[in-house]
């Protein structure tokens, strides 16, 4: 099943279907129905719970002691139950129901009514549970496990998959602002082959004990069967020395290794970009969202976690929020429902949609633009090794004339080639999304920036003019005089962050939404803060001597 699943992540990485994919959707499709129907609701006798004598029957935890490993420990197995159903409930029951009892459950407190002999508590998908239950003062705790035998695994088809928003910036009077969304796939094969060839040898060291050693032996061997007795008392204390100096052996490898290694790399690059229209009527009309049409998903549960996979689909499709509001399928006008400002004709959403992250905020000064960039990146490989070897081992033995150069010496000569081969495929994609702002008013503007954490887009929405009020402004300067161009500072108020960067001459000023008469902020650049209090008709003056480091940055 995992094997289906990782090559479909490949097929989808190279887009539309191909002979590979319809094989394994037609195959999935034909067997889906083999599977055995999970049913709708399983409900599990837990046990009885006597309050009297705080004895309980039923699913309990078993303990076994064990002396290995060191030290000596208790290993405690949780109660098991098997569920073929999704969603369970559990049921506990007690042996005196004229008097109120109370299950606890995952840290849910569910309490019974007079005379009522059993409490059934619905646990949902949940898979551990810890429960307790008491009645009067006695109780009893354990742990339970649910696991659910629910396998089975198939495909359908989506006429539209929405994959990605890309929400239309802020309208502007020259139509300048556009967002983009880009995506890049590259899928590399490299192929690795290499060859190493291994020879070594290994023969007796010659030492000065082994030369004298092999002049006791030879002194021995001359005197062994002469009568003598002379000769004999020679031959005795010979081999009392040679006992006496013991025995020394050694041996000595050489070798050497060749080696050759061959790498061929191929990459298949693929790109699209995807931008909003010119010039835009705005967020709610101009947004376009991108849709995979016909698109064909694989499905598989395993203990009853379900998981998808795209496998291909026909054609990306790109459509404006207008045109899909618009559309006489009702596909389409159904899915425009999930972009927030086409639910209310293109004003901003009371609250964000709970994908919706909140980044930044960001004030613009006139005649200044602005660019704002998210990327996410993802590479995922496979290697395989297939590795071949082949050794010779040959052992030579010197004759009595190999003193003189004649024949063999001792030695044992090796010889090993091995061949490795490598194949390894790389899946690279990233998806870029990029937002370009201008601010072409007389004066500055206040973008707050989302980003879609489910749809991969950002939301920059203009914070109206008469929401905004001064907040502070200033100039940053070193403690030389000089004044600190480029710096950003930070103002963090009403749980809201707000920042802007120091012009050429240091001076920077921040607007803020109101209303903020009195409100306590606190005001950064690097690592320099200051506490204020917005007064009510002007902004804050604040300024800011920093000391200058070698990077010309701020340092306390």
């Amino acid at each position: 099943m995992c094997l289906i699943f990782y090559v479909a992540q490949q097929c989808f990485a190279q887009g539309q279907r191909n002979q590979l994919t319809e094989y394994i959707y037609q195959t999935l499709k034909q067997n889906e129905k083999g599977f055995p129907r999970p049913k709708l609701r399983d409900t599990v006798f837990v046990g009885v719970f006597d309050g009297a004598s705080t004895e309980f029957e039923g699913i309990k935890s078993s303990r076994r002691f064990v002396s290995e490993p060191r030290p000596p420990h208790t290993i405690i197995f949780p109660g098991l139950y098997y569920s073929k159903a999704a969603n369970t409930c559990l049921k506990f029951s007690v042996e005196d129901p004229g008097e109120l009892f109370t299950v606890r459950v995952n840290g849910n407190v569910y309490t019974s009514t007079i005379n009522q002999p059993d409490l059934v508590i619905p646990i949902g998908f949940t898979k551990i549970v810890n429960w307790e239950i008491q009645q009067g003062s006695n109780k009893h705790k354990d742990l339970l496990h649910v696991n659910r035998l629910i396998i089975g695994a198939g495909a359908f088809t989506m006429p539209y998959l929405p994959i990605s928003f890309l929400y239309a910036p802020p309208v502007t009077q020259s139509n300048l602002n556009q967002s983009t969304y880009s995506r890049r796939e590259a899928i590399g094969t490299t192929l690795a082959l290499s060859t190493s060839t291994e020879s070594s040898e290994t023969k007796p060291r010659m030492t000065a004990l082994n030369v004298f050693h092999q002049i006791l032996a030879a002194g021995i061997s001359s005197t062994a069967n002469n009568p003598d007795p002379d000769i004999q008392a020679v031959n005795k204390a010979l081999s009392i020395i040679k006992g006496a100096f013991g025995n020394e052996s050694v041996t000595e490898t050489v070798g050497k290794i060749k080696g050759n290694e061959l790498l061929i790399t191929a990459n298949n690059i693929f790109e699209e970009e995807f931008h909003t229209s010119m010039p835009t009527q705005g967020y709610g009309h101009s947004d376009v969202i991108l849709l995979l049409q016909n698109a064909r998903v694989l499905w598989s549960v395993t203990n009853g976690a379900l998981t998808y996979s795209v496998l291909d689909y026909e054609r990306i499709v790109q459509l404006t929020a207008d045109q899909m509001r618009q559309s006489t399928d009702p596909t389409l006008s159904a899915l425009s429902i999930l972009n927030p400002f086409s639910r209310n004709g293109g004003s901003r959403p009371r609250t964000p949609r709970f994908s919706f992250i909140r980044n930044s905020t960001r004030t613009l000064f006139p005649t200044t633009d602005y660019k704002f960039k998210v990327t996410k990146e993802q590479i995922q490989s496979q290697r395989s090794t297939n590795t071949y070897y082949h050794s010779e081992i040959t052992d030579y033995t010197s004759g009595y004339l190999s003193f003189l150069g004649i024949g063999n010496e001792t030695k044992t000569v090796k010889q090993t080639f091995t061949e490795s081969a490598i194949n390894e495929i790389t899946v690279a994609s990233s998806q870029i999304n990029e937002i370009y702002l201008k601010n072409e008013s007389s004066r500055p503007i206040t973008i707050e920036f989302y980003y879609d954490n489910v749809f991969g887009g950002i939301v920059a929405y203009q914070i109206p003019e008469f929401e905004l009020a001064p907040g502070a402004e200033g100039t940053m300067r070193y403690a030389n005089g000089n004044v600190v161009p480029g710096t950003t500072v930070v103002l963090q108020i009403n749980n809201k962050s707000y920042s802007t960067v120091t012009d050429k001459n240091g001076y920077y000023q921040i607007f803020i939404e109101k209303p903020a008469t009195g409100k306590k902020g606190i005001l950064s650049a690097g690592n320099n803060k200051k506490e204020i209090v917005l007064p009510v008709s002007a902004s804050v003056k604040a300024d800011f001597i920093i000391q200058q480091t070698k990077n010309n940055q701020p340092k306390d």
